[in-house]
């Protein structure tokens, strides 16, 4: 197989819905365009594409988490 790079080394925390991983880079690095900082990425469950990606100014120290609201049946 020929898998292309897939991110930083590292540990970090991630979440898994139903069609997205979550996770962040375990790393602050300084990219051209943008300051010196991490990014949180989600990739598509299916096929490994990056979808969306926010600037952390710091790397990732804990899991990522998600909420559902509900509709109040009362």
């Amino acid at each position: 197989m020929d898998i292309p790079k897939t991110g930083q080394n590292g540990a970090v925390g991630l979440v898994v819905t139903k069609t997205l991983v979550i996770m962040g880079d375990p790393q602050v690095t300084t990219m051209p365009g943008r300051p010196r900082g991490a990014m949180l990425r989600a990739y598509d469950k299916a096929t490994g594409k990056e979808v969306g990606a926010v600037w952390m100014p710091a790397q990732q120290s804990g899991s990522p988490m998600t909420y559902m609201l509900t509709a109040d049946s009362t």
